[in-house]
């Protein structure tokens, strides 16, 4: 399975469990909360949407997860997350300019095949001061 397909399947899941919380169980019955919108949102995602690119479902999911409403910030973060051509891209700027300069000019960091590490026995340290401010 290719990662396009990969996020194509967590878009599903994400929807799957979307359909979930649209139904509230009481004691014992279901109540389906069904809307006009929520009849043309489904209808729209079952039937119109094409999956030829992740930005209609991330977007959509995006809003639902939030009751409706997010940031454009918000949802390019969601975007990108989803996005594996972007992860690609960055992987090549890690490989070929950022992590040549730090392990090959610099001898900050080393590399054992596609793994990175930082030269130095007191890495924790640091590692634990950084995360603390943040």
């Amino acid at each position: 399975m290719n990662p396009h397909q990969n996020s194509q399947s967590a878009l599903v899941d994400d929807w799957s469990r979307v359909n979930q919380l649209i139904v509230k169980k009481s004691k014992n019955s279901i109540l389906f909360v069904m809307s006009k919108q929520f009849d043309e949102l489904s209808n729209f995602i079952l039937n119109e949407m094409r999956m030829s690119h992740i930005y209609q479902p991330v977007m959509l999911i995006e809003l639902l997860g939030k009751k409706g409403s997010a940031s454009t910030t918000e949802i390019a973060k969601a975007l990108l997350g989803h996005d594996v051509s972007q992860v690609e891209y960055y992987q090549h700027i890690t490989k070929n300019m950022v992590g040549k300069v730090l392990t090959q000019s610099r001898g900050i960091t080393s590399k054992d095949k596609n793994q990175y590490s930082l030269y130095g026995d007191d890495v924790s340290a640091v590692s634990h001061s950084l995360t603390a401010r943040h």
